[in-house]
């Protein structure tokens, strides 16, 4: 009886030690894994909502420092040469074609592209001519109203007296006189045309021969539409 006992005492102490250390065990690894898991919680916590320092702007300052038409604001190439267009008779191979003869200007123009095309296109109307035996198909009297260089091309407006007078071969040649000068600069800019404001087209012809101009007119159309 005796003897059973202390068996039994024996095996109930060696059960609740060991039931003991292995709650305990579990116990610090449940422990240390929860404080792991907050440790990383918190750290995308912090992450997340840090605050970043924020550059404040003047919206007004910056857009007035922003030129009104960029484009126009562009110096033009130094190897861009500006040149004004006459018209001359060939007297060779095709004698009697009327031909387009290109003058440089008598200043050195420097500038954006519409101060450049601005001054030979005041050349061109005063017939400021250089080159022997060449004429103008511009009548006299004819004015630059405006004359501007937009991303899509160059809009030129002109007063109303070079819609006057002469026939459909004036017509075609005084166009080809302007179209050719505007693009001295760039030879496949488009153009758009305008006499007193109002855009020539088919609801108002170039003069009394009624010249529509297919809007806007490049070197390439003219060359093709008038066998230039």
């Amino acid at each position: 009886m005796g003897t059973q006992t202390t068996i039994n005492r024996k095996s109930v102490s060696s059960f609740n030690w060991r039931t003991v250390e292995m709650y305990l065990f579990a116990l610090l690894l449940g422990g240390t894994a929860g404080w792991g898991y907050w440790w990383t919680a918190q750290s995308r916590l912090n992450s997340a909502t840090k605050v970043m320092p924020v550059s404040v702007i003047n919206l007004s300052d910056a857009l007035s420092s922003v030129p009104t038409n960029p484009f126009t604001q562009f110096v033009v190439p130094a190897d861009a040469q500006p040149q004004l267009y006459w018209l001359t008779v060939d007297v060779g191979q095709d004698v009697g074609q009327i031909l387009m003869s290109p003058q440089s200007p008598r200043l050195d123009l420097k500038g954006t592209s519409e101060i450049i095309l601005t001054s030979v296109m005041d050349d061109l109307l005063a017939a400021s001519i250089d080159l022997d035996e060449a004429f103008t198909a511009i009548p006299r009297g004819t004015q630059l109203l405006d004359l501007r260089v937009e991303p899509e091309g160059i809009y030129i407006d002109l007063s109303k007296e070079f819609a006057a007078g002469g026939g459909a071969s004036s017509m075609i040649h005084r166009v080809g006189q302007v179209l050719y000068t505007v693009t001295s600069l760039d030879p496949d800019a488009a153009v758009y045309f305008s006499v007193a404001g109002q855009p020539v087209d088919e609801n108002a012809p170039l003069g009394g021969e009624g010249l529509i101009l297919q809007q806007p007119v490049t070197r390439e159309a003219f060359a093709k539409a008038f066998s230039f």
